[in-house]
């Protein structure tokens, strides 16, 4: 596992390398260990519902071997190596609703009594509401300005929402917006309308959490945004989704048997070894306070019922470790790439740590290239977005050397 990437309920294995120049004592058993190569093996069982890993601003969802030599009269020395934990999110076995076509509608008039304008709407729909990484959401929008304010642009952020929750000593909720991707077209002239097509690539991100940890919690969300001229508060419409590890297959058979809206273990067949002793979570978060932004103008949201889907269907279990797939055509397996934001120290406890290991955690990535699916980008004024290039991986270190 060149990656260090397991899955929840796998088992973690692997083996730590010391290489000692000369004798060194340790404590414990009162041992010296010799001069020259030493190897000692190990295993732990990862219990099946642990949440993904995840590296933020405030907070963490962190994984690590620790491997501590304690020296008698002498500082302990530790090395420290992260892996990725993955916990399989089907988006097949969620909620139905997350393949139907999803639409919101923003209507609102600027200023107010003898200056108050004609209405302004925003119409904004994508295909379905569920997606994975390496998807091309397409943003269907049509503007309708029937006001005397011109819009300067349309902005289309996909965003990360990030909330981090503390009980101790009191409890507190601060929550972190991040944008992902984003794209901007032109604008819409006074009493004119509109219509905008947009793609916004899903890159390398974590899974949507609300339920698995209890301190840190992320969504997703679509946010189409007109900035208008002026003073004037830019109107916007929020549309949420949700992001997990396996795709939607749209191509389903006649339906024979009901939804069962649960979220099923795929079957994992791992060879254990012997002498578990690894620690391995990590979850941390600060007390700071947050925000909650909200708007007030009048929004409605839709469900689209294209004849597409349907109430009642059976969807096949997939083994996420051998990267099957429910499609009627076969798509290949996904790349596991780094997610956006950087690398990470996971040293910042350690008061002797031996060398110096950055961690970044890998995620699913589909090419849905190889199914013919071409991101398009277009509006009546001007073109968008440009394609996203994935980062090359790096190998992590899998010898644990100590001097």
């Amino acid at each position: 596992n060149p990656y260090g990437i397991y899955f929840a309920g796998q088992t973690l294995s692997g083996r730590a390398e010391l290489r000692l120049p000369k004798p060194k004592k340790v404590k414990g058993n009162q041992l010296e260990l010799s001069a020259g190569h030493h190897s000692y093996s190990f295993s732990c069982d990862l219990p099946s519902h642990l949440p993904t890993s995840y590296e933020g601003t405030y907070g963490h969802i962190r994984y690590t071997v620790r491997l501590v030599l304690e020296r008698p009269w002498k500082f302990d020395q530790s090395y420290k190596v992260a892996f990725t934990v993955l916990k399989p999110f089907d988006l097949n076995f969620d909620s139905p609703i997350l393949r139907i076509p999803t639409q919101m509608e923003l209507t609102k008039n600027f200023c107010c009594g003898p200056c108050r304008t004609g209405p302004f709407s925003i119409v904004a729909s994508i295909p379905q509401s569920g997606f994975v990484s390496g998807q091309i959401i397409q943003v269907s929008t049509e503007v309708t300005n029937m006001s005397t304010i011109p819009v300067d642009e349309m902005k289309f952020l996909l965003r990360k929402i990030v909330s981090y929750h503390s009980q101790t000593p009191t409890s507190k909720t601060k929550e972190e917006i991040v944008d992902i991707q984003e794209r901007r077209t032109g604008g819409v002239a006074k009493n004119d309308h509109g219509r905008f097509l947009v793609s916004l690539p899903v890159p390398p991100v974590p899974p949507t959490n609300i339920n698995l940890c209890k301190v840190i919690h992320i969504t997703y969300e679509i946010k189409v945004e007109a900035r208008l001229s002026g003073l004037h508060s830019n109107p916007y419409i929020r549309i949420p989704i949700t992001i997990g590890t396996i795709p939607l297959n749209l191509n389903y058979p006649d339906p024979k048997f009901p939804v069962i809206n649960t979220i099923s273990q795929p079957s994992i067949t791992v060879q254990p070894l012997t002498n578990p002793q690894a620690e391995t979570s990590e979850a941390r978060d600060d007390n700071t306070n947050g925000s909650m932004s909200s708007n007030n103008d009048q929004q409605t949201v839709s469900r689209i019922d294209d004849g597409s889907s349907n109430n009642n269907f059976q969807t096949p279990i997939m083994n996420p470790l051998t990267n099957g797939t429910t499609s009627n055509h076969e798509m290949p397996p996904p790349s596991y790439e780094e997610t956006v934001g950087g690398h990470r120290s996971i040293d910042d406890d350690e008061q002797h740590p031996i060398g110096h290991q950055p961690y970044v955690p890998r995620y699913p990535v589909y090419n849905f290239n190889d199914q013919g699916v071409t991101p398009t980008s277009s509006h009546q004024n001007s073109s968008a977005s440009s394609g996203r290039t994935a980062p090359s991986p790096e190998k992590i270190l899998e010898k644990m050397e100590m001097i």
